[in-house]
């Protein structure tokens, strides 16, 4: 029967419904309980996983309910899972509304609100949570990463500090040691994640493609002998990819370089996603990989140098800004190279209208408004966040464009060119100018012989504008306007797709971004524009 359930796998209720009512006679003891969010609206179709003795499931129906009928004298563990539509209930809404909490200008009352802020799952309900929510709202990410679309909190617990919810952590399961009578109640409140308002529409949830986990860890292979050790340096932020007939789902590896995907029972193909081509994966992708239900498959991907260089990556991004308030920019930074960055530094040029009052990383030296942030070494695979919070001017106008720039190093070449490469290479700046933005792209390089796509996002509206193509001789520029009519938001200009062959980036990128002072988000970083590559 165990066989029959995993082929019956569809994500289709009325088959999985169908797969229940087919259980064995022989259970004598039932374990029933209600999930609903934390407004109280029952959940629909959620799945509820029970292992241990027997490992089965249940679904709640309409009013949020759930039975399920088990064997007596059994140890059993009962846990929710949803890890579906991750963009459900989900906006910018959301985004702004954490961001008012980290503020203080409308703190959380609730410990869900807590839990549904914490995108990024560690343990703290910060701007970085509204930074990963915005990617997935522009498809950055294809889903949270670091998170589960629900997280489910057993019904009737007492949260010691209800303004820290994560400390100690809250149950998200029940344990039954013996099962020896009928027990109800084993109730759950579900929490959306990203959803600090509780919009998400709670009914058909029942994720049946997940019933399997791939679980794992990126290590670098410092002897070289293609096999992850646990003494081995871990690799943190590397995305992994599970493929099946189910369909595609992704991890991330933590700091400690364990990543966990959970897919439909099955055969997988499983790749890691390499940041840079400084790397060398031993074998990738990992194919026939084999999912059982209930079970977790280990796999490892041990990764080789294959050129000694830091890769470093800066992002500099804000939610609204409001004139004669203090208002905070986030700097996020990670090497993603293959040897210790030294001495590594962020420099942030901030608009004349904004007074820097304070940073959680002290500057080391000012030079009018360009700041310099000293990081020291740092690792490969490290990242880390820092907060500089800076005062607008009263004397700025609502609607008047803001432009700032984050620049990361170190950030010399310490590749060849690839074989592949055209010797093309694009840098793009930005510029505010009357109320408008202006990008401007210019070939550095040999003349392009393929063109290029962009796009220019603003991912607090979440907008997008489709451009180019980009068709640039040596020397020759390109310019994109937006206009003082374009929605003042965060701005930035990536480019729209990526070809093979190609070099490191060039630095320093930059991007303009508009800003209203009383209403709208300020700046970004730079740009993702890459240079040029030879056809495939």
């Amino acid at each position: 029967m165990r066989k029959n359930i995993t082929r019956c796998l569809r994500p289709c209720l009325a088959a999985l419904l169908l797969v229940l009512a087919s259980l064995p006679a022989s259970a004598q003891l039932i374990v029933s309980g209600r999930i609903t969010n934390p407004l109280g609206t029952p959940m629909t179709g959620v799945v509820v996983n029970i292992t241990g003795s027997e490992d089965t499931f249940a679904i709640t129906d309409t009013l949020g309910n759930y039975t399920a009928t088990l064997p007596a004298g059994g140890a059993y563990t009962i846990a929710p899972y949803c890890n579906m539509k991750h963009l459900n209930g989900v906006s910018t809404l959301d985004i702004v509304l954490i961001s008012r909490h980290w503020f203080n200008k409308e703190p959380f009352t609730s410990p869900y609100q807590f839990i549904a802020a914490d995108v990024d799952n560690n343990g703290v309900a910060d701007l970085t949570d509204s930074l990963e929510a915005r990617k997935v709202i522009l498809g950055i990410d294809p889903e949270f990463l670091y998170n589960t679309s629900w997280r489910f909190v057993r019904a009737g617990y007492v949260f010691p500090d209800s303004l820290n919810p994560f400390q100690p952590p809250y149950p998200e399961s029940f344990s039954i040691p013996n099962l020896t009578a009928d027990v109800g109640n084993v109730d759950f409140i579900g929490v959306k994640i990203g959803d600090v308002n509780y919009t998400a529409v709670p009914t058909n949830l029942t994720d049946s493609t997940h019933f399997s986990w791939i679980d794992g860890s990126v290590r670098i292979d410092e002897n070289t002998d293609c096999v992850a050790d646990p003494g081995e340096p871990a690799l943190q932020n590397w995305v992994v990819r599970a493929q099946s007939p189910f369909g595609t789902f992704y991890g991330k590896s933590n700091a400690g370089g364990q990543f966990s995907i959970r897919v439909p029972p099955g055969t997988h193909t499983v790749t890691l996603l390499s940041p840079n081509n400084l790397w060398d994966i031993c074998t990738n992708p990992l194919t026939n990989v084999t999912t059982t239900l209930l079970n977790h498959t280990d796999v490892s991907f041990p990764v080789q140098i294959e050129t000694e260089c830091p890769y470093m990556e800066v992002d500099l991004s804000a939610p609204f800004l409001r004139r004669c308030f203090n208002n905070i920019y986030t700097v996020q930074y990670c090497n993603k190279g293959t040897i210790v960055a030294e001495n590594a530094s962020v420099e942030v040029m901030f608009d004349p209208s904004l007074d820097v009052v304070g940073s959680t990383l002290p500057w080391t030296s000012v030079n009018g408004n360009l700041y310099t942030f000293a990081l020291g070494d740092m690792q490969p695979g490290q990242c880390s966040t820092f907060y500089v919070t800076v005062y607008v001017d009263c004397t700025a106008e609502p609607g008047q464009t803001h432009c700032s720039s984050a620049h990361i190093l170190p950030d010399t070449l310490c590749t060849p060119p690839s074989p592949l490469w055209n010797g093309a290479n694009l840098e793009v700046s930005g510029r505010c100018d009357n109320g408008e933005v202006i990008f401007t792209i210019k070939n550095t390089g040999a003349p392009m012989t393929e063109p290029e796509q962009y796009v220019v996002i603003e991912d607090i509206m979440i907008q997008m504008t489709g451009g180019g193509p980009v068709l640039l001789a040596t020397n020759q520029t390109q310019t994109v306007e937006l206009p003082p009519t374009a929605p003042p938001g965060d701005w930035k200009f990536r480019k729209y797709h990526s070809t093979p062959g190609v070099p490191n980036p060039v630095f320093p990128w930059k991007a303009a971004v508009p800003t209203a002072a009383e209403h709208s988000a300020p700046v970004l970083s730079r740009s993702s524009l890459m240079p040029t590559k030879a056809p495939h």
